[in-house]
């Protein structure tokens, strides 16, 4: 009598077949993960050139003065009262809050479409910064504010604010100059002179406050946005001092 092969598969064979499968997975997964983080990348990058233009916008309109960092007592369409910070200032110029978004991090721009948290106390600690907000945008962009100069302190009840000098003649020197950058859980990036926050602490460490600014999240680089309108994505080891006093 004939022998009939079964037309099942052995043990030995199914065990092959998920070690190459294995195998594969091990191989494919990162490579898809930095294509993934590559199209982020691409599309913050492109968001950031977006803002270059309509910040350029704004300065042409105001005598090449620059929206301040935060400022005033605004309420939003949720009926809630704040300072507002310098993305509302240029929402007349683009008219999407998702163009201040960084895909790679979860932040939200609230007072529009959401209403912003009674504090967000990862900006930072009052008085210096308000913590209640009526616009905010902690979504993975932020403008340097380095240079920050005219603090305004809270008085009755009011926020502060906070303002940057104007700026030099776009042109020849100004070509290196940081004007937005990646960053986490706040509208702002760089070290700050007015927290406290020198230059070598910035680029050696968050300072354990949250505030990852120049984080190199996309591949290990950051995106940044320089003052003559080019972005490009950079090692926050390669950027100097002086390139955020502009």
């Amino acid at each position: 009598m004939p022998h009939r092969r079964s037309n099942g598969f052995t043990l030995i064979e199914l065990l092959v077949v998920i070690a190459i499968i294995a195998i594969l997975a091990a191989i494919l997964f990162p490579v898809f993960a930095k294509a993934r983080e590559r199209a982020r990348q691409t599309a913050c990058l492109s968001n950031m050139r977006q803002l270059g233009m309509s910040m350029f916008m704004y300065m042409e309109d105001s005598r090449d003065v620059p929206p301040p960092l935060f400022s005033g007592w605004m309420t939003n369409s949720f009926g809630q009262s704040g300072a507002t910070t310098w993305q509302q200032s240029l929402m007349g110029y683009v008219r999407n809050d998702q163009i201040f978004k960084c895909y790679s991090v979860g932040g939200d721009f609230y007072g529009y479409d959401a209403p912003a948290p009674a504090s967000l106390p990862a900006m930072g600690p009052a008085p210096l910064l308000p913590t209640q907000w009526a616009y905010a945008g902690p979504c993975g962009i932020g403008l340097n504010w380095y240079g920050a100069t005219d603090y305004i302190a809270p008085s009755g009840g009011q926020p502060g604010s906070l303002s940057i000098a104007s700026s030099r003649e776009r042109g020849a020197g100004v070509s290196s100059s940081v004007l937005m950058m990646d960053t986490e859980a706040a509208p702002f990036a760089g070290p700050s002179a007015l927290m406290g926050i020198d230059f070598l602490s910035w680029q050696r460490s968050s300072l354990g406050m949250g505030w990852a600014y120049g984080s190199e999240r996309h591949n290990d680089m950051t995106n940044v946005l320089y003052l003559d309108g080019h972005a490009k994505a950079s090692k926050v080891s390669q950027l100097t001092e002086a390139q955020f006093m502009w």
